[in-house]
């Protein structure tokens, strides 16, 4: 996570006029709103450098957050209910410790909650990583220790810097997958499956999956051009070691070929494209197979830094945690686009850009998005909550 932010504030210092301009023409091109801020949501319990935010989930009313601290191990699940949003309850292992970063991802389906802690250390073998899943209490979510442990007691492995959940499937970067058992979750070291490409190229922390779909981001493989792998569940399930790609999807833009951040929504991809902007792709008639993308999305014209992207049906959210708000480096923005009647098209006019009310320098807004239906989620990592700084802030939009 320090290293992206690192990376991004350095491409800042060299475009920052650039921006700033491009920002400023492309303002009176933006629709009317459409979503308004809801909620701030901070940890009851919230420190100076949890980073706060700097990874979101939401399905349904339902919203997941999640850390990226060195010295605390917690996520946190909220509720909306009616517009109002409430901390319901705070997820942390048992056997967490300092240095795993346990809250790094997060993902949610229905009454499953998967984390990631990819620096998991405190059990042999070192630097394993492990994926943490949740299954809601029958009287609804409250605090809690995990339902199982998944890793791949793999040295070095580093798994879940990316997780990903269907409910009864859960998928952990570098592409490891495991299939709930029929008696429920239980602790494991051995997937169901691996996923690799046909490039054999590493795959970066991104990872998403919808129903039988699962797409892996790998922004240095194919000639470190960049590019999404999506994988059809087989007929014989998920249970194989080396599963390759059904299909390669590549951009065709000069920005780079895409899979810094996935997500996926029906028949739907959407792919960032090496901090540059986003790839959509659609399924064709015929099926998943190797394609360039049906659409090109950038907030304006211009040199910008996409670092996550979310998708749920018509709507993409485009994360830019470097914008400048005003005269406010880095204060961040998210960036909403709705698909035209006519289909998916490129486009360097969003439908509405959405900012915190209170944001401020370095908040860096859009580090992690997340949609469900209506409602997007965004987290702000950096904000400076009262003294503290660093703890972070996520913030709720919905339709005015």
């Amino acid at each position: 996570m320090r290293t992206l932010q690192v990376s991004l504030i350095a491409v800042l210092c060299l475009t920052l006029s650039f921006s700033a301009f491009g920002r400023e023409a492309s303002r009176e091109q933006l629709p009317a709103t459409t979503f308004d801020q809801i909620a701030k949501l901070i940890a009851a319990d919230g420190q100076a450098s949890d980073e706060f935010g700097s990874s979101v989930a939401i399905d349904g009313s339902t919203i997941v957050v999640g850390l990226s601290s060195s010295s605390r191990n917690a996520a946190y699940v909220f509720e909306n209910n009616s517009g109002t949003v409430t901390e319901v309850a705070e997820l942390t292992p048992s056997d967490g410790a300092t240095g795993n970063y346990f809250g790094n991802s997060v993902a949610i389906s229905g009454s499953t909650i998967v984390v990631g802690a990819p620096n998991k250390s405190n059990h042999d073998p070192a630097n394993q990583g492990s994926v943490y899943v949740f299954i809601e209490p029958a009287g609804g979510w409250t605090s809690i220790t995990e339902t199982a442990e998944l890793n791949v007691a793999e040295a070095g492995a580093h798994i879940a810097y990316g997780v990903a959940t269907n409910g009864s499937v859960v998928v952990a970067y570098p592409g490891f997958v495991w299939v709930e058992p029929s008696g429920g979750w239980a602790n494991s070291s051995v997937p169901n499956a691996e996923l690799i490409n046909s490039d054999s190229q590493p795959v970066g922390n991104s990872v998403a999956i919808d129903g039988n779909v699962i797409v892996l981001g790998a922004p240095y493989a194919y000639n470190s051009y960049g590019a999404a792998y999506l994988y059809v569940k087989p007929a014989s399930g998920w249970h194989k070691i080396g599963i390759t790609e059904t299909a390669r999807l590549v951009g065709d833009a000069t920005a780079g070929g895409g899979g810094l951040a996935v997500a996926m929504s029906g028949n739907t991809v959407a792919s960032v494209a090496n901090g540059q902007g986003t790839y959509v792709f659609v399924k064709p008639a015929g099926g998943w197979a190797s394609m360039n993308q049906t659409a090109w999305l950038t907030p304006y014209s211009g040199t910008f830094n996409t670092a996550s992207v979310g998708i749920s049906g018509n709507t993409v959210v485009i994360g830019m945690p470097t914008q400048i708000v005003g005269v406010n480096p880095q204060q961040g923005a998210a960036y909403v686009f709705q698909k035209p009647a006519n289909g998916w098209k490129n486009t360097s006019t969003a439908n509405q850009e959405l900012v915190a009310s209170d944001g401020n320098i370095n908040d860096q807004l859009g580090t992690s998005v997340a949609v469900s239906g209506s409602t997007i989620v965004a987290g702000a990592p950096l904000a400076e909550i009262g003294s503290n700084v660093e703890q972070g802030a996520t913030y709720v939009f919905v339709p005015e």
